[in-house]
């Protein structure tokens, strides 16, 4: 198991440091998700600077509902993207045994190959805007991180979704060269 955890976090290094070595690429996504949040919360704030109430909803209460889901999208998007590939880079170009060779799961390796880090910032600017919106609701921090936990497990649901598509996706592959 400790080499397991050994092979993985070299598998993360080394993706990591892949991504930053085109710096300019790697800034440049970290600065789209930047905007991105940017202009969500510019999106309420602007709304609710002319409604103070929207149909009994607050500023805090829609940016919890909004950011909640924004931070299950990225937590799917930091760990399930390399998997949207999958049908067509290793089924259909016949790529799927570089992934027999690895010494770890296949679907672990699948998952850790394709992280995309530039929505970490994604994510950090959901948490705090989450964050923000809890306490200003006057919700305390149990449910901020309920709110957490509901948004990774979320972001689990459609992961596990993608698996399942990428199953059929693969079998229907096999079963068009019988």
């Amino acid at each position: 198991m400790k080499n397991y955890l050994k092979i993985i976090m070299k598998i993360i290094k080394v993706k990591f440091l892949s991504c930053y070595e085109y710096r300019i690429d790697f800034f440049t996504g970290i600065m789209s998700s930047l905007v991105v949040q940017v202009t969500n919360i510019l999106f309420l704030y602007i709304i609710f600077d002319k409604i103070p109430r929207l149909n009994g909803w607050s500023l805090y209460e829609t940016a919890i509902l909004s950011f909640s889901v924004s931070l299950a999208i990225d937590f799917y998007k930091l760990i399930f993207s390399g998997l949207t590939y999958f049908p067509d880079y290793y089924v259909k170009r016949g790529h799927f045994d570089i992934i027999l060779l690895k010494p770890i799961n296949e679907l672990l390796f699948l998952i850790l190959e394709g992280m995309l880090f530039t929505k970490i910032s994604g994510i950090i600017v959901d948490l705090i805007i989450l964050f923000i919106g809890v306490s200003g609701a006057g919700f305390g921090i149990a449910e901020f991180f309920v709110l957490v936990l509901t948004s990774f497990i979320g972001s689990l649901v459609m992961g596990a979704l993608l698996i399942i598509f990428c199953y059929i996706s693969f079998l229907q592959q096999r079963f068009l060269q019988l």
